[in-house]
């Protein structure tokens, strides 16, 4: 950053980044924006990047804060340099991003956060009560470990006395800390040693100049191994040193070569034993983005190097439009995002479980109204475009970048560079509330359990509400479907039946007589209007016993309530209960009506206005 006339925040940050490895993390005080950047080794706050609005000039500016310890000011001059802003202690000062901010002395306090922030070092302690004795101490050459009388420097490889001084000469000039472990492996990646490892080693982000001498001839005659096929063990800190070898080419020929050298070192290593989850999960993640910035094919990163990703993806997929995928794919789909959730809420279910949850969330994800939601972007959120950071947790140096460039992994993923950035776009895990998934989860197998009484019922839930209107219009769908398929179906053939009425008229004309046929002539001739008298009337009988498997009592019932009275002296004396005996009437003319024909609300009984005429036809009048 020397010679530039003026720093901004993003130049600083991509200094903690390509030096450090240190990335911004998002926080927010109220009204600020703030972004925090963390110590490498503590994980505590050493800056505080922020974004302030100021009113005399009407423009937002950028300030940091960083903790540099109490002298910093006096190292540090400029009216761009202040007390702390956010940390007012007088180990913390304020840098205001102008013009006239001096990008050697910004950086030069950043540096300094970061070493006065380490915490680890040692303690070398004097025993005041040893007997203090005269000796006379001459130079004597202190040998190496089994080597006889010779000085340990001549027993150093030349090799490694040139990389020693390369760590000598990267501190002295600006450069970041990856750019400088790339020239030095460079430098090594022919060198091979016969020292075998000892001792432990823990650091990190390793790098070369990590290891004292012997270490450096212990890992060298470690990875001498490793590229032979033969996986010994070592301090998982110093295997990291390898991996990042690898990921800046060195020890591969390819794109390619490299990926299968990684898939190799984690069978070998991490799986015999040697390794840590946490550095399986850093391999399998510096992979996929490695596969992504090299431009691989999709089909080979999300099914060989991240079936992870792809399992997700086409799960959101499914979730997203359920509607064109079956029933076992979609309850599939929950089952990979609600876990045991899901297998609790559907065991009371058995085999309807899939098809009842999976249609339920069909018709949730096709309502709109969840305050303009549907029930897959509540739980998921939408796609995103973000900044993407390849490898960087890894001492890794980019100095290849390529050009612009998109990678696309399916429908809901995509990877593109833009001048000299990464962006991805996909449904991110932070975007991501599992809230409304479970909670409609629960709330489907409450309703469920309640209507088809099954397992104890579940405590109702007034934040899970918004999920019954989804699952009371499936239940009512299925209780349609079952009354339909439960009605009889009669096919008659129709096509020859006017054939046949016609062959018999001509066979019963040819049967009769001339005195016959004119007698049938004057049967069918019209009889005059009847005169509509009371007389008249008295005469029309109503059946007592309709032909429909009710007793005299339901009957008398049914017709007091056509006619719109109560029948409450009826049901009193033969003690039955209006509830009762609407279901009895409902369910003897079910077969013939199809549907409920009598509503019992509040003990009174009510005639449903379609089926009125119905009935009636079936009691031959009231």
């Amino acid at each position: 950053m020397s010679g530039v006339k003026k720093v901004e925040m993003s130049e600083l940050v991509s200094y903690a980044l390509q030096k450090y490895g240190i990335t911004p993390v998002p926080d927010r005080l109220g009204a600020e924006t703030v972004m925090v950047l963390n110590h490498p080794v503590t994980g505590r706050p050493i800056a505080f990047l922020m974004r302030q609005w100021d009113s005399d000039s009407g423009t937002m500016l950028e300030c940091c804060d960083i903790k540099c310890g109490a002298d910093a000011p006096a190292a540090a001059s400029g009216n761009y340099i202040s007390r702390g802003v956010r940390m007012q202690s007088a180990n913390w000062v304020n840098v205001l991003f102008c013009s006239s901010a001096d990008p050697d002395v910004v950086c030069g306090l950043f540096d300094r956060a970061v070493k006065t922030g380490d915490s680890h070092g040692f303690t070398i302690v004097i025993d005041p009560t040893a007997p203090f004795r005269k000796t006379a101490y001459s130079e004597t050459p202190i040998p190496y470990a089994d080597s006889g009388s010779d000085p340990a420097k001549k027993l150093i490889p030349q090799k490694l006395r040139q990389l020693r001084r390369m760590f000598e000469y990267s501190r002295e000039i600006t450069r970041s800390r990856a750019e400088a472990f790339y020239k030095q492996a460079v430098f090594m990646k022919d060198y091979e040693d016969d020292v075998q490892w000892e001792g432990a080693f823990s650091c990190a982000y390793p790098s070369y100049s990590d290891l004292t001498t012997v270490q450096l001839r212990g890992y060298f005659t470690w990875r001498t191994a490793v590229r032979k096929g033969e996986y010994g063990e070592i301090p998982a800190s110093a295997a990291y040193i390898y991996i990042y070898e690898l990921l800046n080419g060195i020890g591969a020929d390819s794109p390619a070569d490299i990926l299968q050298k990684l898939k190799d070192f984690e069978k070998g290593f991490i799986d015999a034993g040697y390794g840590t989850e946490q550095m399986r999960n850093d391999l399998r993640r510096w992979r996929f983005e490695l596969a992504v910035i090299s431009g691989f094919p999709a089909d080979t990163i999300l099914h060989d190097i991240s079936p992870d990703i792809a399992q997700t993806d086409e799960n959101l997929l499914i979730l997203k439009e359920p509607a064109g995928h079956t029933d076992e794919e979609v309850a599939g789909a929950m089952r990979f995002f609600g876990g045991k959730k899901y297998d609790s809420a559907a065991k009371y279910h058995h085999d309807k479980a899939d098809r009842l949850f999976s249609e339920i969330w069909r018709t949730a994800v096709a309502d709109k109204q969840l305050h303009g939601q549907d029930v897959f972007t509540r739980c998921f959120g939408t796609k995103r475009s973000r900044y993407w950071y390849p490898l960087q947790n890894a001492l890794y140096y980019d100095f290849h970048a390529p050009g612009n460039m998109t990678v696309r992994l399916g429908e809901h993923r995509t990877y593109e560079h833009i001048g000299v950035s990464w962006y991805e776009t996909s449904f991110s895990s932070l975007c991501m509330d599992s809230k409304p998934l479970l909670s409609f989860l629960r709330e489907t197998d409450a309703l469920l359990r309640r209507h088809f009484r099954t397992g104890h019922y579940l405590k109702e839930k007034r934040s899970d509400k918004w999920v019954d209107p989804f699952v009371n219009e499936v239940i009512n769908s299925l209780i349609e479907a079952e009354r339909e398929a439960a009605r009889p179906k009669i096919n008659i053939d129709l096509t020859g039946l006017e054939k046949i009425r016609s062959d018999a008229l001509v066979t019963r004309d040819s049967l009769l007589t001339e005195e016959e046929l004119a007698e049938m002539q004057t049967a069918n001739e019209p009889a005059p209007p009847a005169e509509d008298t009371a007389e008249n009337e008295e005469e029309r009988v109503i059946p007592d016993t309709p032909e429909i498997p009710l007793d005299a009592v339901h009957i008398g019932i049914l017709r007091r309530v056509l006619q719109g009275q109560s029948a409450d002296d009826i049901m009193k004396k033969d003690h039955l209960m209006p509830s009762i005996a609407a279901d009895t009437i409902n369910e003897a003319l079910y077969d013939e009506i199809g549907d409920t024909v009598l509503e019992c609300e509040d003990d009174k009984l009510t005639v449903v206005e379609d089926y009125r005429e119905d009935v009636i036809r079936l009691l031959g009048g009231i």
